[in-house]
């Protein structure tokens, strides 16, 4: 995660260590197979998902040529191999997470509201992750984009997808603002809400004039969202402040 968010090259990779991912089962029911409650582990097994495809995102997207070629990804169309990839992957993190951490913006717990914002924001700041580099940033940019295996509609699509998810990241922090604002001073809100406000202030400079005016406002409030969470982050976090 502070690979990600400093733009470092990874210094331990997850192949480093031989051991599975902990087990999901709390330390009071270990011989119980089906407890009937949610276990207090499973947001823990979840992050760690997570953090596994950052890991291969940080890796292959934002890696030298080298290690692209000790991983397999060669070719001209290395580019889509890897974002449909980490797509299918984050398809099947998102498909297994269960019901308690999905995220209800309605619900009545305090704490599983909690987990599950900050559980889907981190899973929407890696979509944007994996697809930030191939998107592009003006309109003019799509018609003079320099060579790649990627088309202006597959730059499109990346655009499409950062976009969508900046917006259910800042939904989330919407949500969040108006019940707990303090849990924005957890260490790794800063990224999505920093990541997410980016995207969104691409889509109000370079792409203003095909936004409508209800859009233009939509996205200003996000912005704002973002802007309201990384100051109450900056205050236990420090390395949030330099964002703002």
């Amino acid at each position: 995660m502070s690979a990600s968010f400093y733009g470092r090259p990874l210094n331990i990779k997850d192949e480093t260590f031989d051991v599975e991912l902990p087990s999901e089962a709390d330390d009071d029911c270990w011989d119980i197979e089906n407890p009937g409650y949610p276990l207090r582990e499973t947001l823990l097994h979840r992050e760690l998902k997570l953090m596994l495809i950052l890991g291969i995102s940080t890796q292959t997207i934002y890696s030298i040529n080298r290690s692209r070629l000790l991983m397999g990804f060669v070719g001209t169309d290395w580019e889509q191999r890897i974002t449909s990839k980490i797509d299918n992957m984050l398809d099947e993190w998102a498909a297994a997470v269960p019901i308690h951490l999905r995220w209800d913006p309605d619900s009545v717990d305090l704490t599983r509201f909690l987990q599950s914002s900050f559980l889907y924001a981190r899973y929407h700041g890696l979509k944007i992750h994996a697809h930030n580099p191939f998107m592009r940033t003006t309109a003019r940019d799509l018609s003079h984009a320099a060579p790649s295996s990627r088309t202006a509609t597959d730059r499109l699509s990346s655009l499409a997808i950062c976009t969508a998810a900046a917006v259910e990241c800042s939904e989330i922090l919407l949500a969040v603002i108006e019940r707990y604002p303090r849990s924005f001073r957890q260490p790794g809100w800063a990224d999505p809400i920093f990541v997410s406000g980016l995207v969104l202030l691409v889509n109000l400079f370079g792409f203003k004039s095909s936004l409508g005016d209800s859009k233009m406002q939509q996205y200003a409030k996000y912005v704002e969202a973002c802007l309201d969470a990384l100051k109450v982050a900056s205050e236990d976090y420090p390395v949030a402040e330099p964002r703002l």
